[in-house]
């Protein structure tokens, strides 16, 4: 049932006039009036009109509240149909008041199925989809096969996929119908093959040993693999190709040799796949990819759940188009990333599988996605035809593979990113850094090795140079992280590495940035702090940073500025008898502390704790640029580093106390030297 209201979004010809690419509104949307008051939208929906009921339960956040205090003619509801086929609801006083934040309505998506006539009636209107109730069905197939076919013919170069050797071992798959696979030993061969990410998830999958391999070699019974193998196998045949790549099964699991040998290949085996299958909902290998995509429920950031099979249906009707078709109605999910709701995507080895595959197609509880290097995650089963939009010389990089290959002779190059604006290829370096660091991983030494390929690529593309989690030419930045409140673990790492840390918390579905590259943007001075060196030892822990550079004791500070400090998401402010000293943005010093192990009384106290400093940055992007500016405003960054009561080799001979971070000072001050600072070199472990 509908209401008499409601009508006038069932009668197409009236829809499709409030669209802005409507003929005739000069890319303007023209809203319509709805109900005089959100109550009497409210009266609808309870007296059965089902699209007001739609409507109604999707207002965001406290908005409901908001909606329903509202005098009622500023609670009028006006309707459009806007961009991406969103139907969208809004009150008068939030219309005439429109700000750049998202609408309080999230939208209610209206999509027809593909090939209706709808989809050809006007460009830029009715280009999304509904989804498929099963994600198993022949037309997900179809969809897959589409965007993979699509891809490799019109994408060129820049998806281009040469004929490679395959990996040392593949599965064939075998032909559809056929109820047997096989390990295919490749000696060389050239050939296409699919790879498969997936989560082992605490329970160990069905593993080649070296007492099973001969039998692997001969055949499996594809009912005795685990259901996720056997969804995967079914794709690869499905796609019309002959060879997959699993980890548990191509990879001798019981060989140390064959492990160090395979692993270290890992990088090249996903890179050079032809399509990279992501089992983004399955959270161990027996649950299967189709079984968990259909079956899971996802929560947004508001609470709501949906489901695959739920959704309404309206009939649209042209009197002068002689027209009736069907479209489905979904809310929006408020654009909450689907790796939030990713069981896969918490793995911290998937996220190199993911940066370093060309093409992936992934099977979520919100559907098919897909992304390659032409199209980056912008191509879903809501949306197919984004395979066919494709961005060039995109101002900032969205993979590894959209930064250029340099000439290792560029030195020059290299020395100038020491100072100015920090390059996109770095930024783009960081947040992998961030997303990578709060992942979990079953083994916490494989650290490095679950990042190694994709930083082994990230230094082939840029000739940069790469030590312990931090790259050389940027290492004032790279140890320049913070914790935010996550804990640190020292076992695994040097103190001065990102690697200590220990998980990073969420914020809002959002992982927290561990760089602060918005506020370290541009290099203005780096305050003759030296790296004299980077010494490894048998295992990471042990691995030393030299640096020589400008210090200070805490207690030299502190009768100089306040402290604040920052531990976690608390701000603590300094000692009360510090009081005296006036507060203000100059003489203020922010600590990030990556472990508390005292009270900031005790810490304040503290004679052994030193201050490095590393280098100045102006705040902000534009902090150069921006003629609004009258003053430049720069902070320092410094080093807080405690002594180990250890003695290592110094750089330059001899023996020396060695340091470990303690975490990050913020220094805020106008430029000026300030007197006390002396230069002093660090041996930091």
């Amino acid at each position: 049932m509908y209401c008499i209201k409601c009508q006038d979004i069932l009668d197409l010809d009236i829809l499709l006039s409030t669209h802005s690419n409507y003929p005739g509104n000069d890319g303007q949307p023209q809203p319509r009036e709805h109900y005089e008051s959100f109550a009497a939208m409210e009266e609808s929906a309870r007296a059965g009109c089902e699209l007001c009921r739609l409507a109604c339960s999707v207002p965001s956040g406290s908005y409901l509240a908001e909606l329903r205090s509202l005098p009622p003619e500023e609670s009028a509801i006006s309707w459009e149909f806007a961009a991406h086929d969103i139907l969208h609801f809004e009150s008068r006083a939030r219309r005439q008041n429109m700000s750049p934040q998202e609408p309080r309505f999230r939208g209610l998506a209206l999509s027809p199925v593909e090939g209706d006539q709808l989809t050809t009636l006007i460009d830029g209107i009715f280009t999304s989809r509904p989804l498929a109730r099963d994600i198993s069905s022949d037309s997900c197939f179809e969809l897959a096969s589409y965007w993979l076919r699509t891809c490799l013919k019109t994408h060129g170069l820049k998806c281009q996929s040469p004929l490679v050797k395959l990996p040392t071992r593949v599965l064939d798959v075998g032909g559809l119908g056929d109820a047997y696979c096989r390990l295919h030993c490749s000696k060389g061969k050239l050939g296409d093959w699919f790879t498969l990410s997936h989560c082992w998830g605490g329970k160990v999958p069905m593993i080649t040993t070296l007492g099973n391999f001969e039998a692997r070699c001969e055949g499996m019974l594809l009912n005795d693999l685990p259901q996720t193998f056997q969804d995967a196998i079914l794709i690869t045949r499905k796609l019309g190709y002959q060879y997959l790549w699993i980890d548990s099964l191509c990879i001798i699991q019981d060989s140390k040799r064959d492990w160090e040998e395979e692993s270290g290949k890992m990088a090249d085996v996903y890179a050079c796949a032809v399509l990279n299958i992501s089992a983004d909902s399955s959270a161990n290998p027996y649950e299967g990819i189709f079984s968990s995509a259909n079956g899971k429920k996802m929560s947004d950031s508001l609470g709501r759940f949906t489901n695959r099979p739920s959704r309404l249906q309206l009939t649209l009707q042209s009197a002068k188009r002689g027209i009736q078709s069907t479209v489905y109605v979904r809310p929006q999910n408020g654009d909450v990333p689907i790796d939030v709701a990713s069981v896969l995507q918490e793995r911290a080895w998937v996220f190199q599988e993911a940066a370093l595959s060309h093409r992936r197609l992934r099977y979520t509880t919100d559907g098919l996605r897909w992304s390659c290097r032409a199209v980056h995650d912008a191509c879903h089963e809501y949306h197919p035809h984004e395979i066919n939009t494709i961005v060039e010389n995109k101002p900032e990089c969205s993979s590894v593979y959209d930064i250029p290959k340099r000439n290792s002779s560029l030195s020059r190059y290299v020395r100038n990113l020491h100072r100015g604006p920090i390059r996109k290829e770095m930024i783009w370096w960081y947040d992998q850094v961030c997303d990578y660091v709060g992942r979990k991983l079953t083994y916490p030494t494989d650290r490095f090795p679950a990042l190694s390929g994709l930083a082994h690529e990230f230094m082939d593309r840029t000739s940069y140079h790469y030590s312990t989690g931090i790259i050389d030419e940027d290492f004032r930045r790279g140890i320049l992280w913070m914790t935010h409140g996550a804990s640190v673990n020292l076992a695994y790492a040097p103190s001065w590495s990102w690697a200590v840390i220990d998980g990073v918390p969420r914020i809002e579905g959002q992982k927290c940035g561990i760089y602060d590259t918005w506020n370290m943007y541009h290099l203005f001075d780096c305050h003759e702090v030296v790296r004299e060196g980077v010494f490894h030892y048998d295992s990471a822990p042990y691995t030393q940073l030299s640096l020589r550079g400008l210090c200070q004791n805490l207690v030299q500070l502190r009768d100089l500025h306040s402290f604040r400090f920052k531990y976690g998401d608390s701000k603590v402010e300094g000692m009360s008898r510090l009081a005296k000293i006036p507060t203000n943005e100059w003489n203020r010093i922010d600590l990030s502390v990556d472990r508390m192990e005292s009270s900031v009384e005790s810490f304040l106290e503290r004679e052994d704790v030193i201050f490095l400093q590393i280098a100045c940055f102006t705040t902000g992007q534009f902090a150069e640029e921006c003629s609004l500016l009258h003053t430049k405003f720069s902070h320092s960054y410094a080093l807080i580093l405690e002594p180990t009561g250890k003695h290592v080799e110094k750089p330059r001979g001899g023996f020396g106390e060695a340091y470990r971070r303690l975490g990050v000072a913020i220094i805020a001050h106008e430029g000026k030297e300030e007197a006390g600072w002396k230069l002093e070199r660090f041996t930091i472990i």
